[in-house]
């Protein structure tokens, strides 16, 4: 190459009066150097980098929440192994409030938000998510039980004892070697025989009351029936039904039977 090419600007063509340097690749002047280093972008590049950082942000998030919902089914399984129910509803609630289109995180989240609804006594609210969940889920998921649990208490609050008893049979049939179970189906008879005066209701839930206390072998439920039993023995003492509520409220060290009867003759 000529020395004198070294000297011409290969942008403007001008001719300096020294060897010039470089910038990509092209031997240019000081003042076109300038002019390539610092030269503005078309607006219309500006905007599509903006859209395109924009359109990165917005795939980050959106799949974020996709992150976020598995990380929570994840805890929501681990929970469920723990029979931990109001930190295993948490979970779900959280997994479903991420991805909300996703139909079968939101039939398990009414699932569990039902039985912490039934343990809370809101038994409307429990049934309608029991229901719904009830029509998605497998049988084994056992929503069938829950909501006739539900509609079991429901019952007793509403003084319908004939549903009561119905639904209390019911739940003893689909396990019969649970005490639990006997031991509600003694407390709805003891409804029916406050209710009616019938002394057949109260030889079947004496009957009944017995069975629980000779299938209940484990200390806690040893325990559950100490507590449950009173109130049932009190019902059939008195013909007074009143809930687990009142009955600590005016029995706070316990009641039995003799202290009643006591008490009527003082009176």
């Amino acid at each position: 190459m000529d020395e004198t090419d070294l000297k011409i600007c290969q942008r403007c063509g001008v001719e300096n009066s020294a060897e010039l340097a470089t910038v990509a690749n092209l031997r240019v002047c000081p003042a076109c150097a300038e002019i390539m280093n610092n030269y503005p972008f078309p607006r219309w590049v500006k905007n599509a980098a903006i859209g395109l950082a924009a359109l990165v942000v917005f795939a980050t998030l959106w799949n974020m929440r996709f992150i976020r919902a598995i990380v929570e089914m994840k805890r929501f399984q681990a929970a469920i192994l723990t029979q931990d129910a109001i930190t295993t509803e948490k979970h779900i609630a959280a997994a479903s409030a991420f991805v909300p289109e996703n139909n079968d995180l939101r039939v398990l989240a009414s699932f569990y938000r039902g039985i912490i609804l039934v343990g809370e006594d809101k038994y409307d609210e429990a049934i309608a998510l029991l229901e719904e969940a009830g029509k998605k889920l497998p049988p084994t998921w056992g929503a069938s039980f829950f909501l006739r649990q539900a509609k079991m208490l429901k019952a007793f609050d509403d003084k319908d004892y004939d549903m009561f008893l119905e639904y209390s049979k019911e739940l003893l049939a689909q396990h019969p070697q649970v005490g639990h179970f006997h031991a509600g189906l003694a407390s709805a008879y003891a409804c029916k025989y406050a209710e009616t005066g019938d002394a057949e209701f109260r030889t079947q839930a004496l009957a009944s009351m017995k069975t629980a206390r000779a299938l209940s072998m484990s200390e806690p439920e040893k325990q559950m029936l100490d507590e449950y039993e009173p109130r049932i023995l009190h019902r059939l003492a008195t013909r007074e039904i009143i809930s687990r509520e009142e009955f600590t409220k005016r029995f706070p060290d316990g009641w039995n039977e003799n202290a009643t009867n006591e008490k009527e003759v003082a009176e």
